[in-house]
């Protein structure tokens, strides 16, 4: 191939030694350039070679044989390259291609719309991504709907929100479960932890809660433990602000000593209070102590019979049975009147009791009570003494 040479040409038009053609101008007289066979000889052959050589037939009737051939020829020389108008769908692994290029996942997302598009799976572009933006909670801290499928939560190590006095509680807003503000209407249980919970192969399944029970009255809440067993029966242990009280709907076992005040309870059954002046065992003790002493100073048979004998010998005359007997009857209704026979509980009384607590009435003895979330009964009986011919009251 070869730039036009001849005397006509135009020289130096695309550049030094770059000679091109000119129409000429005949004003000045300069003359068109002259083609020659060698410049014509060299353009034909260039371009029927490579016609020629991508296998192609010339045809004077096809005028898009060098494209086809160039086509022919990029395909055989370079197997894999991209066809343009393929718009890279002739790639063969796109997904190393990604790589290459130095392009993440975002590179097959959708991108937002708007800052406010929350379309699951689309690509931040308005801004960088915020909680706010992204649906999340700040690590500061902020409002989420709910949670749920957590295998456990856990709190920051060394933080316990809401820690502090009592008298703070009502207005600190933290805690490590927290529920503010809500206005409960009527009667009605609100459980604040729940879990439900049965055995391996028995079943006996029950849902245990602690929470809140609401009236419905004028009064304030109360801390509630509640067991629900799956046939239908409720076990509940309440706390009630309103009097002090706790309540449970059936036994309370203790495995030591039950304090009630200032009374205590043991385990073997034995009482300590104030009315008792320190222990009833101690104090019954006492009370047949002094019985058996007042029992021993009374008269014996042989005295009464001594006596009886003095007077015989003083009158010189003999008593008669009537008389024996008369006199033996008063000496009985004597020690009847002045000593203590007997002793025994007497009939129960029940009452109720107040949340605050209490004592028993002087001269009674705690036997037993009922206790429920609404009121508390208790039983007590009287000490009785047989004395003057009857059953008489203890005395406090």
């Amino acid at each position: 191939m070869h730039r036009i040479d001849t005397p006509t040409a135009q020289p130096d038009k695309f550049g030094a030694g770059k000679n091109g053609f000119t129409s000429g101008d005949p004003s000045t007289g300069r003359r068109a350039t002259d083609l020659n066979s060698e410049m014509w000889d060299a353009l034909q052959e260039e371009i029927c070679h490579v016609i020629e050589s991508s296998g192609l037939a010339l045809n004077k009737e096809q005028h898009d044989q060098l494209y086809q051939a160039i086509q022919t020829l990029v395909d055989s020389k370079i197997p894999d390259a991209l066809i343009r108008n393929r718009n890279l769908s002739d790639l063969v692994d796109k997904a190393v291609a990604r790589s290459n290029l130095g392009l993440g996942k975002a590179a097959v997302k959708d991108v937002q719309t708007a800052k406010g598009d929350a379309t699951e799976g689309r690509v931040l572009v308005n801004g960088h991504a915020t909680a706010a933006n992204v649906g999340a909670v700040p690590v500061a801290g902020g409002d989420v709907a709910w949670l749920d499928n957590a295998s456990h939560y856990s709190t920051k190590e060394g933080a316990w929100p809401g820690g502090g006095a009592f008298q703070s509680q009502l207005a600190d807003r933290r805690a490590l479960f927290y529920s503010a503000g809500y206005s409960a209407g009527g009667n009605v249980y609100l459980p604040m932890t729940k879990a439900t919970v049965q055995t391996t192969g028995t079943g006996y399944q029950a849902a245990i809660s602690y929470g809140v029970l609401v009236s419905g009255k004028n009064d304030f809440p109360s801390g509630c433990i509640h067991i629900l067993d799956d046939q239908g029966r409720d076990h509940i242990w309440m706390f009630n602000p309103n009097d002090n009280s706790f309540t449970a709907n059936g036994s309370i076992r203790a495995g030591a000593s039950v304090y009630a005040g200032r009374a205590i309870f043991e385990p073997g059954g034995n009482i300590n209070g104030e009315i008792w002046g320190g222990w009833l065992s101690t104090w019954l003790a006492n009370q047949f102590t002094a019985r058996d002493n007042n029992i021993n100073t009374r008269a014996t048979w042989d005295w009464a019979n001594g006596q009886l004998a003095a007077r015989d010998n003083n009158i010189n005359t003999r008593s008669t049975w009537d008389w024996v007997n008369q006199r033996i009857g008063e000496v009985q209704s004597w020690t009847s009147q002045n000593f203590v026979s007997s002793v025994q509980l007497g009939a129960v009384i029940s009452t109720w009791w107040p949340a605050a607590g209490g004592d028993a009435p002087a001269g009674y003895v705690l036997t037993g009570g009922d206790f429920n979330e609404d009121q508390s009964y208790v039983r007590y009986k009287p000490v009785q003494f047989w004395t003057r011919g009857g059953w008489v009251n203890a005395q406090g």
